[in-house]
């Protein structure tokens, strides 16, 4: 018996992993230091250290209670840089009044902002973060090559986003990962509005500070949260290749005249789903939007993104080799990031804002529970009867 407990007690204890992870996001930081936090060298390569998050894409994330507790776990403090966000302020055709609702409090703050709180705790726990370029792996010699030169590991983790070339290697050189890309006929660009620019909306009260604001058209909708200025940045979504600013004057006839002119000048991004066969698969992980990429019709991208480094941390809770470790991470997340693609692409909370089963705040509410995981959401409201 206790020779058995022995060899049962060393199948599980390993030396330390060699961490590589590729992108600096706040998925890859977090991972980072869920890895760190138990004592393994990780080393963190992002291409565009210290560069901002392009115009097109720069809006503020909403963080739900899921994303917050993510961030608590690893003791990230965001308080200076993000707005408490507990009301929808829903703008509506011709002289009516705006529709003020109380929502599920979320925390709005700037991406940027974001990587920076996650970067500096991940920088305390030992990280390293390098500017270096992703271009191709070696599975066998377990190397990834860099625009530094090629870097050896135990354990890769991509977290290089929704067009990861992380990712597509994988694919490449291992037949068991597959994935499924499909496209969205949703596109959007983004756009930044000044507290005095709020200021001249129609039926504007103070009370509306830190509110979130939805504007809706017949195929295109503005999707605003708060900034911590007492401005917005906003998300025009269009299901047309045009974005022309008259379906929205309210908003873009009382913004700066050349941020008008750069917005209608900016190439949009467009939206996909992906959903891969592994999220972990030999000694490879991927987390955030590498390993599941959906549109921001749900506003779950970065709360799913934060949530993979929560798997994570708990599946190294027991130090097992890495290939175990890999294996039980795929096995805790796969159905949750199939189930998180599958609910964005049902639409609730995006494009479309009736009130299909469960009803957009309901579903938002279930949505932003770290108690409740996206695959049983997506199995309850599939069952649901309600209307």
């Amino acid at each position: 018996m206790i020779r058995l407990l022995v060899v049962f007690t060393m199948s599980l204890v390993t030396e330390a992993y060699n961490v590589a992870v590729v992108g600096g996001g706040p998925s890859g930081l977090l991972s980072a230091i869920a890895l760190a936090r138990k004592g393994n060298k990780v080393t963190v390569f992002e291409h565009k250290l210290n560069e901002p998050i392009s115009d097109s894409r720069s809006y503020n994330l909403l963080l739900s209670q899921r994303g917050r507790s993510a961030l608590d776990r690893f003791e990230i403090d965001y308080a200076m840089d993000s707005i408490t966000v507990s009301k929808v302020v829903r703008h509506v055709n011709g002289n009516e009044k705006p529709d003020t609702v109380v929502c599920q409090p979320s925390v709005s703050i700037d991406r940027n902002d974001l990587t920076k709180c996650i970067r500096s705790k991940a920088e305390e726990w030992g990280v390293t973060v390098e500017n270096s370029f992703f271009y191709d792996m070696d599975i066998d010699k377990k190397q990834i090559r860099l625009g530094k030169g090629s870097v050896g590991y135990d354990l890769l983790v991509g977290a290089d986003g929704a067009n990861s070339k992380l990712r597509y290697a994988l694919g490449k050189y291992d037949r068991r990962f597959s994935l499924k890309e499909e496209k969205d006929d949703r596109l959007f660009k983004a756009f930044r509005v000044s507290k005095e620019e709020m200021k001249t909306l129609r039926g504007y009260e103070e009370s509306w500070d830190g509110s979130f604001h939805v504007w809706q058209g017949s195929r295109s909708e503005l999707i605003c949260p708060p900034t911590t200025d007492g401005g917005a940045t906003g998300v025009y979504v269009s299901e047309t290749d045009d974005f022309y600013t008259s379906r929205f004057p309210e908003v873009f006839d009382n913004i700066d005249h050349s941020r008008v002119e750069k917005f209608k000048q900016m190439h949009p991004s467009r939206q996909k789903y992906v959903y891969c066969s592994h999220v972990g698969l030999g000694d490879v992980i991927l987390v955030g939007d590498a390993a599941h990429t959906m549109p921001a019709s749900l506003g779950q991208g970065v709360n799913s993104a934060l949530e993979d480094a929560v798997c994570l941390d708990r599946c190294l809770s027991i130090r097992l080799h890495v290939d175990e470790m890999v294996q039980t991470y795929n096995n805790s997340r796969i159905k949750d990031a199939h189930a998180v693609c599958d609910l964005s692409k049902r639409g609730f909370g995006g494009g479309d804002r009736s009130n299909r089963g469960l009803g957009v705040n309901k579903m938002m509410s279930y949505l932003g529970r770290p108690d409740i995981s996206y695959s049983d959401i997506l199995s309850f409201t599939s069952d649901s009867k309600h209307t």
